[in-house]
């Protein structure tokens, strides 16, 4: 088994909501950025799989649970494991920690999809992509 990829987010004010806490789907953005770092290492990372070759991973199904809360200037770390691996989808799992404490503050999964983006049809993984995703395998980040 790998070990997770790690990814930080210090948030910002713009992410906090009048009760002073993160807003909840900000959440899902943060676990967007995790994902295209943990595929930096592919020739032109996330922006060459959309710019180059014309496909992306969107998003099909997420759920989350909330643990704690986030707020103005905290870092959140964000571990990142790829639970399934299908022929065109797979699972990720993401785990959101206060980095200052290590307290678990939620525990989201993405369902997402390679698709051409011109047609939004799958597509299977290419191998290097499979590789990056086979890298991060895991059983969960939760």
């Amino acid at each position: 088994m790998s070990a997770p990829h790690r990814y930080v987010h210090r948030v910002q004010i713009d992410e906090v909501d009048a009760a002073g806490i993160v807003f909840f789907a900000r959440y899902f953005g943060w676990c967007h950025e995790a994902m295209a770092t943990m595929l930096e290492s592919l020739e032109g990372g996330y922006a060459g799989l959309l710019n180059r070759h014309g496909i992306g991973l969107p998003t099909v199904h997420v759920d989350a649970d909330y643990f704690a809360p986030l707020r103005f200037g905290d870092a959140a770390a964000v571990s990142v494991v790829v639970e399934t691996i299908g022929t065109s989808s797979c699972t990720i799992g993401f785990r959101v920690d206060r980095q200052a404490d290590a307290t678990r503050v939620a525990s989201i999964r993405h369902v997402v999809v390679l698709v051409d983006v011109r047609e939004m049809r799958p597509v299977p993984f290419p191998v290097e992509l499979r590789a990056v995703l086979e890298s991060r395998r895991c059983a969960e980040a939760r």
